[in-house]
């Protein structure tokens, strides 16, 4: 982003304290009619009554105001601000899985399975198969891509055989399942994703082909998108890498949605080659060591918890954003700021991460131990 919006100065159009606004407008009654309106008067009840109403209505002013500014507006005013710029908010988009269907035996004839045949992996959702499915004769099944009919995350993550149950039968066919992870379906873009594009979408207008233009316009691919590099190995050269929410790496289908839209005759420069490419792992391993106070021992399994999620906390910083070095240090103070008393860390050191790479954690090599309690 251009501009740091934390860094910005607060703003307000109006009054909206209630108490200002009230003695203020009681304090001018008084004044033009030169009377003191005592506590229980009629009259001076029925001014209260005018001045909450005034104090609303204050209310209502500041909040439309702000909602003119992409540092507050939400919801429909953020996308009437993105709409000049023309970004517009990203839509909730399916999973999608491959399905593999298995005859009850071999046949002298193709088997025809239609488009729109129904899975489930039970409970509401459903997927359906995008294209028809012909499985040649003498052959006992086939493979075919497979849609969730509920646009959105929640049709994510369904490992291979568990989306099994057949909707729609079909004849000769003995059933159907997954054989990939269900993925690739997002929520509708949230504000504060949207606000981040709707700031950096100027420098897509763009014709020359800059590093900040290709990471613009390779954001919009898909709402997991955290983060993209940019780099020219040779002129002429793009290679773009992008990475998703949590610091997973991109599948083959978000790869092909980016190079699609980077590698445009209208986005790219003519003279430009794009690729797209997965980041770069750099896989590091973690040991480490933390004790906790002696005169803690009371809450030690508070403290515990805390540094468990510090740490599981600390993996996730590490691998969310490209670039991002190594850094042993950050888990110290993390750990620290859960109340342990002591850090020890043996791995890793610190290690600098080039733009195009991400740090991953060995799985199996990432271990924190707790060293028990100590005096100071």
């Amino acid at each position: 982003m251009s501009v740091d919006l934390s860094s910005l100065p607060g703003i307000s159009f109006v009054e909206t304290d209630p108490a200002r606004i009230e003695a203020e407008g009681m304090a001018l009654y008084e004044a033009v009619t030169g009377r003191t309106l005592s506590p229980g008067d009629p009259e001076r009840l029925f001014v209260e009554a005018l001045l909450y109403r005034l104090s609303l209505a204050h209310q209502e002013i500041e909040h439309a105001a702000r909602m003119n500014l992409v540092s507050f507006a939400r919801g429909g005013h953020l996308d009437h601000l993105g709409a000049p710029v023309d970004c517009v908010r990203l839509p909730a988009s399916a999973a999608r899985t491959t399905v593999r269907f298995t005859l009850e035996g071999a046949l002298g004839f193709a088997a025809t399975i239609p488009a729109g045949t129904r899975l489930t992996p039970g409970g509401p959702l459903l997927f359906a198969t995008d294209e028809t499915l012909t499985i040649a004769p003498g052959q006992t099944e086939g493979l075919v891509g497979a849609t969730c009919l509920t646009a959105g995350a929640a049709g994510n993550g369904f490992l291979p055989g568990q989306i099994a149950k057949l909707v729609d039968p079909q004849a000769y066919v003995a059933g159907a399942v997954n054989t990939t992870l269900s993925a690739g379906g997002a929520d509708l873009e949230g504000d504060e994703r949207y606000r981040v594009r709707i700031m950096d979408a100027p420098r897509a207008f763009s014709v020359a082909g800059p590093a900040s233009a290709y990471i613009w316009w390779g954001r919009t691919a898909h709402q997991d998108i955290a983060d993209i590099s940019f780099r020219s190995p040779s002129p002429g050269q793009v290679e773009l890498r992008p990475l998703m929410t949590g610091g997973a790496l991109p599948d083959q289908e978000i790869l092909d949605a980016v190079l699609a839209i980077c590698g445009a005759d209208t986005i790219r420069a003519d003279t430009d080659h794009v690729s797209v490419l997965a980041p770069e792992p750099v896989p590091y391993q973690v040991a480490a060591s933390y004790w906790i106070s002696a005169r803690d021992a009371a809450v030690s399994d508070r403290i515990q918890d805390a540094a468990r999620a510090a740490f599981d906390g600390w993996l996730v910083w590490q691998r969310s954003r490209l670039g991002r070095d190594i850094d042993p240090s950050e888990l110290v103070h993390r750990l620290k700021s859960a109340g342990v008393r002591r850090v020890a860390v043996t791995l890793p050191g610190f290690t600098p991460i080039e733009r195009h790479q991400v740090a991953v954690e060995d799985a199996g090599h990432c271990a924190l131990i707790y060293g028990g309690l100590e005096d100071e």
